[in-house]
């Protein structure tokens, strides 16, 4: 069984940051919009390695809602402010072993599940690996809303799920945006594993940190498209150094772990071994305590019956009897 360490990032889009919802959509929709607040065309209409895309919304809410230029123009229009924050993303990877209607399937169950949770529009775009990429990389962008939406529109307030406000959690001092974020994980790792229980796949996702887990192991960097490009090209980079440097690291410490196993197998076995040989002795011990017993009883009844023998004859030689 195959371990998938899950990839499941969020990401803010910011108008401070230069950033439009308009556009963002329009790329990873590889679709034509226009941004009406500021005129702005955004044309990524031969943008390959779109699989599919789709909007959601929670039941009730306006036309709009389900129009993608419709969708992300009004966000544009609402969230007025030079630093608003105009939309959400959630990037996930799929396990390998996922085909297209499973990997469709989890990211509908995923959107439908940002819909309930958080009253938000969803905009889902499948993506498959680029040609010059790694071919198992087969992702989603879920772009969503920064406030509810419902029948009269927008609500008034923006919701505070991911916001930075401190709580206490089983007696730990952390914020509802991470705590919110480290819940979102599980889900998805929950979704994708009741798909791959279902269909008999043999991954398991696992959403937890290796630390959260116990493990010494320290997970690579992400090269981004520069570097993961000059190192196809066989140019190393600083990045792509020190994920070698960690996988080598990692392997090390891999196989330490697979030595301290085989120490324990081997303690295990010698264990097992001498409690077996202990049981072989106290079990021969009673058997020959057992005929030893017999043994005695044997004779016990041997010497009553010479005792019986000799009476009689002492009885026959004195006339006594016949």
């Amino acid at each position: 069984m195959r371990t998938y360490e899950l990839h499941a990032s969020f990401k803010q889009i910011k108008r401070a940051d230069g950033r439009s919802s308009v556009a963002a959509s329009a790329y990873r929709s590889a679709s034509r919009q226009i941004d009406e607040r500021t005129g702005e065309i955004s044309d990524y209409t031969r943008k390959a390695g779109v699989e599919r895309s789709a909007l959601f919304a929670p039941e009730g809410s306006p036309e709009w809602a389900l129009d993608r230029s419709q969708l992300w123009n009004a966000v544009e229009q609402k969230e007025n402010r030079k630093n608003s924050m105009v939309a959400r993303e959630l990037e996930i990877g799929f396990p390998a072993e996922f085909n297209q209607q499973q990997r469709l399937e989890a990211g509908r169950a995923i959107a439908l599940q940002l819909v309930k949770k958080h009253g938000v529009a969803v905009d889902v775009c499948w993506h498959t690996p680029r040609k010059d990429g790694d071919h198992r990389n087969h992702h989603a962008h879920i772009l969503f809303t920064g406030r509810a939406i419902h029948a009269e529109g927008w609500e008034k307030k923006k919701y505070r799920d991911f916001n930075n406000d401190m709580i206490e959690v089983d007696g730990i001092k952390t914020t509802t945006g991470k705590q919110t974020v480290k819940e979102w994980r599980l889900d998805v790792a929950d979704t994708f594993n009741q798909i791959a229980r279902r269909d008999g796949l043999e991954v398991t996702t696992e959403h937890r940190s290796f630390e959260e887990r116990g493990l010494e192991r320290v997970p690579t960097i992400k090269l981004g498209f520069g570097a993961s490009q000059m190192e196809k090209r066989g140019i190393r980079t600083e990045r792509g150094n020190l994920n070698r440097r960690i996988k080598v690291f990692n392997l090390a410490v891999t196989e330490r772990i697979k030595q301290s196993q085989l120490a324990k197998e081997i303690i295990r076995g010698k264990e097992k071994f001498r409690q077996k040989f202990a049981n072989y002795k106290k079990e021969r011990a009673l058997q020959h305590e057992l005929e030893l017993q017999r043994g005695k009883e044997r004779e016990s009844v041997g010497q009553q019956e010479w005792e019986i023998a000799r009476r009689q004859t002492r009885r026959r030689d004195r006339g006594l009897e016949r």
